[in-house]
């Protein structure tokens, strides 16, 4: 998931608009996130015809919508109600609680959990930190290490991919 992308060269609009929600966050800001995917190739190089020195051309894809987020949008009731605005806010939600760090709960942590998440998440409410483990990071990171991995510089694809840990 990533925070402040312009949909305009990074995501296409119709991506771009089944797979945003705005999130209040700690600072009491409201800031637009979206949940997408880095599939593929993370830019496009070529040749440049008649060049004789640094021929390569290259262009940044866009990154695409989360696989099945669709199915979110068109069933409404199906998935216990579940949307993908409660994804984003549950992934938010723990990374703010997490010091703004992806962070994973394991066991260990999950002991440490307060009585109030831990009715939160009986409850089953998604949006509670610590339930939904997807990563949060800007474009600009998610762009470096979706270029880096598919072009084979970096072939350590991380548990946050495409944001840093």
């Amino acid at each position: 998931m990533r925070d402040h992308i312009s949909p305009q060269g990074d995501l296409s609009d119709a991506d771009g608009n089944l797979s945003w929600a705005c999130v209040r966050g700690d600072k009491d800001v409201e800031k637009m996130y979206y949940i997408i995917s880095a599939q593929n190739a993370g830019e496009t190089c070529s040749t440049q015809s008649g060049c004789q020195k640094n021929c390569w051309s290259c262009t940044g894809n866009d990154f695409s919508r989360a696989y099945g987020i669709e199915d979110l949008m068109v069933r409404p009731g199906h998935y216990s109600g579940l949307t993908h605005e409660d994804f984003i806010h549950g992934a938010v939600n723990n990374w703010i609680a997490n010091g703004r760090k992806n962070v994973i709960l394991t066991i260990g942590k999950a002991r440490q959990v307060n009585q109030q998440t831990m009715y939160s998440m009986a409850n089953n409410n998604v949006r509670t930190a610590g339930v939904v483990q997807i990563p949060v990071c800007g474009v600009a990171e998610a762009r470096k290490n979706w270029i880096q991995y598919s072009s084979g510089f970096n072939k350590n694809r991380g548990p946050n991919y495409p944001c840093d840990d």
